[in-house]
């Protein structure tokens, strides 16, 4: 028997979730305070939903830079925990979060 192979779901974002990144976006690096570098980053821990293969909810969501030349972004430092323990990762997520909705209210 063939086997067909494994067709991908595309998951649609609703607007109200792309106008949220959109705005995090906007908003200078949490961690460096660089502006018009900044990506929407999730948070990485399970109390915020995340999971294997699944993003946290959109409200768990903070500006960081990105990668640019001739520097590693701090969005890429916290995912892989360059220059930190896990501990002073979940640490910092929880302090960008409240920074965050801070800014947003």
């Amino acid at each position: 028997m063939k086997r067909t192979p494994f067709k991908r779901k595309i998951k649609s974002i609703p607007a109200h979730e792309k106008a949220h990144y959109k705005l995090i976006a906007s908003l200078p690096c949490a961690e460096c305070g660089i502006d018009g570098w900044s990506q929407c980053a999730h948070s990485n821990l399970a109390i915020h939903g995340k999971g294997l293969g699944i993003k946290a909810n959109y409200l768990y969501t903070f500006p960081l830079c990105c990668t640019r030349p001739d520097n590693i972004g701090c969005h890429v430092k916290l995912d892989q925990l360059i220059g930190m323990t896990k501990e002073e990762s979940i640490e910092k997520t929880m302090l960008y979060l409240l920074e965050t909705n801070k800014k947003l209210l």
